[in-house]
């Protein structure tokens, strides 16, 4: 199951068409049937918005897996924040990450932006995980 995959079974489970499910994301439908069709991957914004609104973890959403470290129970600034950094990471770094190493990114961005690391030990630590 992909993230394609993924937003059809949060649409259905929330008992809602396509349009509806697009209009509660503030999006048209053509551009989720393109999400639902894997055409095109939701913003991280459009992911922010998808997790705090339908209560699903990032990393549910991104990889198909629970991590257990990530509370089901999201606050929603975290994790416009950690998305934030992730995508200032991979554009940073140049990097392209696969859905697994962007949820083990994400869920050490979670467990670690409140600890008061600067953003270059943050990167290590992130860099180190998904090399591996």
């Amino acid at each position: 199951m992909d993230l394609s995959d993924r937003l059809s079974v949060i649409r259905k489970q929330a008992r809602l068409t396509q349009a509806q499910f697009a209009d509660s994301l503030g999006l048209s439908l053509a551009t989720y049937k393109n999400y639902e069709k894997g055409i095109r991957e939701p913003s991280a914004s459009t992911l922010i918005l998808l997790c705090a609104t339908y209560d699903v973890t990032p990393a549910w959403l991104l990889t198909g897996q629970s991590i257990d470290n990530i509370s089901t129970t999201l606050d929603s600034s975290k994790t416009e924040a950690c998305f934030r950094y992730l995508d200032v990471f991979r554009r940073d770094h140049g990097l392209q990450l696969d859905r697994r190493q962007q949820a083990v990114a994400f869920n050490i961005i979670f467990e670690k932006i409140d600890a008061g690391l600067k953003d270059k030990d943050l990167d290590d630590l992130i860099l180190t995980a998904i090399s591996s």
